[in-house]
């Protein structure tokens, strides 16, 4: 069951938007004592943090969005296994 949560009374005219794209198609993926949980229909963004705007700031966020993460490389990868490797040959060893 999905729940829309674009604006809500007494927000002045604000309405709640992703942080990435500025997108309103935000829905609640999840929550519980630690907080709530949106995802973005428009961009796939998952997150806790979302904005509370008006058109102007919207407009602004669909204006400059957010640059998304390179991937890693092959190459930082096998760096992060060997490291990995090595701390647990190093554990056994003491």
């Amino acid at each position: 069951m999905e729940i829309c949560v674009t604006t809500g009374e007494g927000m002045g005219g604000r309405s709640i938007v992703c942080p990435v794209c500025g997108s309103s198609g935000l829905y609640y993926a999840g929550g519980g004592y630690l907080g709530k949980l949106y995802q973005c229909k428009n961009c796939g963004y998952v997150g806790a943090f979302v904005v509370e705007a008006d058109e102007e700031l919207v407009r602004a966020i669909k204006e400059c969005p957010v640059p998304h993460k390179e991937p890693y490389k092959l190459r930082t990868i096998v760096k992060i296994i060997l490291a990995c490797i090595f701390i647990i040959i190093f554990a056994f060893l003491l």
